[in-house]
Formats: structure tokens, C-alpha cells, sequence
């Protein structure tokens, strides 16, 4: 197994003794950490969820049979329906926390694609082709193209990514 998925389910395990779940918190947490941009983040990220959410339930299912008197199903407000709602929720969270990291990661691809595509006809020219070809391509084409994935990635920065915030913020109010 992963040291992803231990460290997410250790700290699901400790949340789950209070019954907090904190897995956004947790999450935006390791947003800020360097590691997170790293090649392979998003799976690092899937496999702490993973383990979170896992620890988490097993955690709440444990203090659940704890309180129950022998035979008999807990009462307590953090009971079945309550782990069910907050589970739900915070698979919610979970989800939308990864849809987020996708959007991020899809901004960085999106730049990468308009500098790639200028270097590429930057060793074109580098190449032998002709000055003039040159200039006029990069004028009309390559300025346009990238003016429009530039106004792609403002969009998602400046919509789509806290259209997801939003939705968290929510999530994590009924938590």
C-alpha cells in the first residue's frame, strides 16, 4: 500500500474519533505543498483520499458499535445517518477536490501547449524558414492561438475553479 493511502488513513482514523471530518481542510493543505505539483500528484492525492475516506468510516463504524448497547443499533447523533450524510458529503468534497487539481493541472498543460507551440515555430524558422513566412504566421496564427488558450486559462482561473470553491465551501458548511 501507498505511504499515501496510510498517511490519509491514519488521519481519516484520527478526524473520525470526533467525528470531524476534515478532509477538505486536509486537502487544501496539501495543495500548498510543493509536492503537489509534482509529476504524479493527482494519483498521490486519489491514494490519500482513498485512505482518508477509508479511515474515516472505519473510525466512526468502530465508535458507533462502542456506544450500542449489546444488540442493539447506536442512537447518537453522529449514527448511521449522520456517517451516511457526512460520507456522502465528503465523498462530495472528494470529488470536487479533484476536479479542482484537474483544472489546475489543465491550466499548466494549456500553457505548456501555447509555449510549445511557439518554440515549435520558433526552430521552424531557426530551420530556414523563409523571414517573411515566418513573421506573417506569427502575427495572425500563432499570437491569436495563443491570445485564446490564454483567455481558456484566465476563464478557468477566474470561473470555473471557484465555481468548484463555492461548491466545497457548501459541502463543508453541511458537514
Amino acid at each position: 500500500m501507498s505511504k499515501d493511502y496510510s498517511k490519509g488513513n491514519k488521519d481519516g482514523h484520527e478526524d473520525g474519533k470526533t467525528g470531524d471530518n476534515r478532509l477538505a481542510l486536509r486537502g487544501a493543505k496539501r495543495l500548498l505543498n510543493i509536492g503537489s505539483y509534482l509529476p504524479g500528484a493527482e494519483n498521490r492525492d486519489g491514494q490519500y483520499i482513498k485512505g482518508y475516506v477509508a479511515g474515516f468510516q472505519d473510525e466512526v463504524r468502530v465508535s458507533n458499535v462502542k456506544l450500542a448497547p449489546q444488540g442493539q443499533s447506536s442512537t447518537r447523533p453522529t449514527g448511521e445517518q449522520a456517517m451516511s450524510n457526512a460520507t456522502s458529503f465528503a465523498h462530495q468534497i472528494e470529488l470536487l477536490l479533484n476536479l479542482k487539481q484537474y483544472l489546475l493541472d489543465f491550466q499548466e498543460r494549456l500553457l505548456g501547449v501555447s509555449a510549445n507551440y511557439q518554440r515549435k515555430v520558433d526552430a521552424l524558422h531557426g530551420a530556414g524558414l523563409m523571414d517573411e513566412t515566418y513573421r506573417d504566421f506569427v502575427e495572425r496564427e500563432v499570437e491569436t492561438t495563443r491570445a485564446m488558450i490564454t483567455r481558456l486559462v484566465d476563464n478557468i482561473g477566474a470561473s470555473d475553479i471557484p465555481a468548484v470553491e463555492r461548491e466545497i465551501a457548501y459541502l463543508e458548511r453541511k458537514l
